[in-house]
């Protein structure tokens, strides 16, 4: 079997596509994810007086999630039909923390470009690196390096 070539693998905030012209637009592209600590029990927690607010009488929490993740995917020397699946893999010990139901690409010619958007699960929150793998066949085609980090 020939391989399909991987263009592009990106993690993003979110993707669309222009209904004119038929372009994909790939937004808020990451490849680090930062996530706020869990307070300590009993810890007292930092907040700004309402002076201090450029808003009055108005309850501002931190935005913790921007929304769901979403992969853009750019192949070319697809041969006919070919199964793919994409893995959430620990750079550290290899474990396939999570993966995606197999999906499948077809093209008439291998000359031709196939792009692909996909919701991704909510990234977990363990710090570490990681990598989203594109798998076709068990075979791997490419992978975006993630890495989780925790700030105060």
């Amino acid at each position: 079997m020939v391989r399909p070539i991987l263009q592009a693998l990106l993690l993003a905030d979110q993707v669309y596509q222009d209904r004119r012209t038929g372009k994909m637009i790939v937004a808020g592209i990451f490849n680090a994810v930062a996530t706020k600590r869990d307070p300590l029990p009993g810890a007292p927690q930092e907040t700004k007086p309402e002076s201090e607010s450029h808003f009055k009488n108005l309850r501002m929490s931190p935005v913790e999630s921007a929304g769901s993740t979403w992969v853009y995917i750019n192949l070319t020397n697809v041969h006919g039909q070919c199964e793919l699946r994409l893995r959430y893999v620990s750079l550290e010990d290899h474990k396939v923390l999570f993966e995606s139901n197999p999906f499948s690409v077809n093209a008439t010619t291998p000359l031709v470009t196939l792009e692909r958007a996909l919701p991704f699960p909510k990234l977990p929150s363990v710090p570490g690196d990681f990598a989203v793998e594109l798998h076709c066949d068990d075979e791997i085609l490419g992978a975006c390096r993630v890495t989780v980090g925790h700030v105060d």
